[in-house]
């Protein structure tokens, strides 16, 4: 059986977004201050336990949390990285995985904060 071969730039060119990466899966933490001030690539940045940094085409930064409950793979902005410090969206992480394993949504949480239901 043949195997395919690699291609040239793979997990570059496929995003970190579902755990893709290459790089083992319980690492939390990778990104620092100095790296999020210094990237202006557009991309989704992994910080860890589905926290990223997101860049825009137009260089808008925010905090999205990645999540899969129930068979369903979601996203949930967390806010602007201007007004949501790396560890207060770190913060809002541990919140929102922490729902996860009572198997009830983050995103519910986030209309129970803002007043909706």
């Amino acid at each position: 059986m043949s195997r395919l071969p690699a291609l040239a730039g793979f997990r570059t060119i496929w995003p970190s977004r579902w755990g893709k990466s290459g790089v083992e899966r319980g690492q939390l933490h990778r990104l620092t201050a100095m790296r999020i001030a210094k990237e202006v690539e557009p991309g989704d940045y992994a910080d860890g336990g589905g926290l990223y940094l997101q860049i825009a085409r137009s260089g808008a930064r925010s905090w999205i949390f990645m999540y899969t409950l129930f068979g369903c793979r979601r996203e949930m902005g967390l806010g602007l990285l201007s007004q949501i410090s790396l560890a207060a969206a770190r913060k809002e992480a541990v919140e929102c995985r922490d729902l996860l394993k009572q198997k009830r949504t983050p995103s519910r949480r986030e209309r129970e904060l803002s007043g909706r239901t």
